[in-house]
């Protein structure tokens, strides 16, 4: 497990989570029209759907665990779609959340 997550891998996925809830509301705020903050909005957002979905879950501590939980959400589309109905671009925000979860997964193996 990588050192920054060692100590409370669920603390640190739930900050992370609340810092991008926080980036959605502000791009989300800022977005009618403007294409830039609507990207910015949909990655946040992606970001947001997964560490909120993996923060204080048994799999959380174990790493092997996390990447099967992962691999398995994005073999599930009803797991992205839940995230995606709050999107401007649907497509854009499972791209984003895909990528984030791919990235999760190398940071774990």
């Amino acid at each position: 497990m990588p050192d920054e997550y060692s100590d409370n891998p669920s603390a640190i996925f739930s900050a992370i989570a609340e810092q991008a809830r926080l980036r959605v509301e502000e791009c989300a705020g800022k977005a009618k029209g403007r294409p830039t903050y609507e990207r910015e909005h949909d990655e946040a957002l992606a970001k947001y759907h997964l560490y909120e979905r993996h923060h204080g879950r048994t799999w959380t501590n174990n790493p092997a665990a996390l990447i099967a939980q992962i691999k398995a959400d994005l073999a599930d589309p009803t797991v992205g779609a839940a995230g995606a109905a709050r999107a401007f671009n649907k497509e854009q925000f499972l791209e984003s959340w895909r990528r984030e979860s791919e990235n999760l997964i190398a940071r774990f193996s």
